[in-house]
């Protein structure tokens, strides 16, 4: 039986689970083999264009380097593989990951007590990277720390506007230990995430 020739679907952070991301697997007559995922065109028809979701190249590279597979990037969007049995293993490997989209976007809860206040905001920031905002762009997040005579209050949140969001609440007393209630929103392992979030306070 020959194998597809081309994957849909949405799989763990960075990919929104409530949107359909398109993967095509592409040998040539000489024997080379490619993996592609779809670009968008902004100039003329010289323009080689850009990945059209960001977040889903941080999706293929990812799987790339947890296979530990030889590979080389071609045009934007394009992995260029040495043989066909190499890229076979990342289309199966691929095919295993990906679901079918989830109609309404999905929320996890998490609440839990804090012992490493000091980090609370970078190991948030990390938390939002791994939601969804790409390796190369800035995180963009809102952090709002209110003093009062029994403690702060910390309110974390950032958005990408497509259903992936993160959000936590901190209440620290004067002695740097408290708790925190986090939301993640918008991607399958939201819970996982979420649970490893609160653990890395812990520490």
């Amino acid at each position: 039986m020959s194998k597809p020739e081309s994957l849909s679907g949405t799989g763990n952070a960075p990919l929104a689970a409530t949107r359909r991301y398109s993967f095509r697997r592409v040998v040539g007559s000489a024997g080379d083999a490619h993996l592609v995922i779809p670009v968008v065109h902004r100039t003329s028809c010289e323009d080689l264009g850009e990945v059209a979701h960001s977040e889903q190249e941080v999706f293929v590279a990812g799987l790339l380097d947890e296979l530990e597979v030889p590979h080389s990037a071609g045009f934007p969007g394009e992995w260029v593989f040495p043989d066909v049995a190499t890229l076979d293993r990342v289309w199966s490997a691929l095919g295993e990951r990906l679901r079918e989209p989830e109609k309404t976007v999905p929320r996890f809860d998490a609440h839990g007590e804090i012992v490493n206040t000091t980090a609370l905001t970078s190991r948030f920031l990390e938390l939002v990277r791994r939601v969804g905002f790409v390796r190369e762009r800035e995180v963009d997040a809102r952090v709002v720390v209110v003093d009062s005579e029994t403690g702060e209050r910390w309110e974390l949140s950032s958005s990408l506007g497509d259903g992936r969001d993160v959000q936590a609440t901190a209440r620290v007393d004067n002695d740097s230990h408290g708790t925190v209630d986090v939301t993640v929103s918008g991607v399958l392992d939201g819970q996982v995430l979420a649970d490893q979030f609160l653990a890395s306070l812990r520490l």
